[in-house]
């Protein structure tokens, strides 16, 4: 029987929580803006299998928001369900999404986009995904993965006893800045009963800037709705008030960040993160446009062995915006790395685009395969893969992948499945 709602800062956390429960191949309903679901590399998979197989504490495995490439933190929020899968915790999401105006074919648009960068996944997504009546479902690294809305949730027979897992941002609106669909939540609940199985699980998302501190009032509202009491369980660093202040320049693209914040930011916790408090510099510069800056802190991270990607991505799109297409492709180079991240990949089409856009064809055309390899349920590598070919003269192979760039780009999965 239920009793509490669990609650945590941030979502990464939670994943301790159900090693700890010792979950198994478990249902989750999701409330969520996000679907965290990123790559992990296999070299972070082997210490977090081991942290659970040991038995040991998850979180200090947990990096905060800014710090992707800091090694003593293999996972975090973004890719805490990833984690979750290697570990055989869960293997079917259904992801709620905050969205109660969009159709179907809008979610298809939403799930896509979600999957659509994580590399190497192309034949399961593509043979698994399917369109429902009041879902679409498809499978990444034999996760199924389920999304729908708040208007279609209740038309779906659950087979089995779901956990109930809440990230309160969900209820921000952070285009009208204002809270929404908690009326259509709370209906929601008093049609499925006590239907689930143990605690629901809240994450507050207000220390990576997701949630308005200003709405931590709902977590108690809901939880008050369950008539559940709130048991914490999150443990805050002795810096999070200034990895707070990171997270959110990082998340809500701040437009008062000047260099001024970011020295202060620097001087109170990045200076002690050496390689990795560099990156971030250079990227919080290359934020503001300011180059030459990024470009010198992107070098010293490099010559304390930090190669921070998100940073060369974002130098790498200031050169794009400004036509220097062969600086472009250098900087996108060196955020590839092993195609791990989102970014990664991201950077592998942006490169492609630059070669195409320099008249690099035969370059692009070998990059354009490549990611149609590895992440081939995107529109963009068949468009790039088709005018290399058209350039090159290879009329048969142009005609081809045009026609499946604009199948991608009209219809989606559904015009393209297996």
């Amino acid at each position: 029987m239920a009793n509490n709602m669990i609650s945590f800062n941030e979502h990464g956390e939670l994943l301790n929580y159900w090693v700890k429960k010792q979950y198994q191949n478990e249902f989750v309903i999701y409330f969520d803006q996000h679907l965290d679901f990123k790559k992990i590399s296999e070299e972070n998979l082997k210490i977090l299998k081991s942290y659970s197989e040991k038995n040991q504490n998850m979180n200090e495995l947990n990096r905060d928001v800014p710090f992707r490439e800091y090694e003593t933190y293999p996972y975090g929020l973004d890719n805490f369900l990833y984690a979750a899968k290697e570990l055989n915790i869960i293997d079917h999401l259904i992801w709620v999404y905050p969205n109660n105006d969009y159709t179907i074919n809008d979610l298809q648009k939403v799930l896509i986009t979600n999957v659509s960068l994580i590399a190497g996944f192309k034949e399961e997504v593509l043979s698994s995904f399917a369109i429902n009546e009041y879902s679409v479902e498809l499978s990444v690294n034999h996760l199924k993965i389920e999304i729908t809305n708040l208007k279609y949730l209740s038309h779906i027979k659950l087979n089995k006893t779901p956990l109930i897992d809440i990230d309160l941002d969900f209820f921000y609106n952070s285009n009208k800045q204002q809270l929404h669909l908690v009326k259509e939540f709370k209906e929601y609940f008093l049609s499925l009963g006590k239907a689930w199985k143990d605690d629901p699980t809240m994450t507050y998302s207000i220390t990576s800037g997701f949630l308005p501190e200003k709405y931590s009032y709902l977590g108690e509202q809901i939880a008050d709705f369950f008539e559940m009491d709130i048991v914490h369980h999150s443990k805050l660093r002795t810096e999070s008030n200034s990895i707070t202040k990171i997270s959110y320049l990082l998340n809500n693209n701040s437009t008062y960040l000047t260099s001024e914040i970011i020295e202060e930011v620097w001087e109170k916790v990045l200076v002690f993160y050496s390689g990795t408090g560099l990156g971030v510099k250079s990227l919080l510069f290359s934020r503001i446009g300011n180059l030459e800056l990024a470009i010198q802190y992107y070098d010293l991270a490099k010559q304390n062995n930090v190669n921070y990607f998100w940073s060369a991505y974002n130098i790498g799109l200031i050169y794009m915006n400004q036509k220097r297409y062969a600086l472009a492709s250098h900087w996108f180079l060196l955020a590839e790395g092993n195609l791990t991240d989102s970014i990664q990949t991201h950077s592998l089409i942006l490169r492609s685009i630059c070669e195409l856009k320099q008249g690099n064809f035969s370059e692009s055309l070998a990059l354009g395969i490549k990611c149609a390899d590895e992440i081939g349920i995107r529109a963009e590598p068949y468009l790039i893969i088709a005018l290399s070919c058209k350039e090159l003269g290879l009329i048969r192979e142009y005609k081809k992948n045009y026609v499946l760039y604009k199948t991608f780009k009209s219809d989606g999965l559904s015009g393209v499945k297996c």
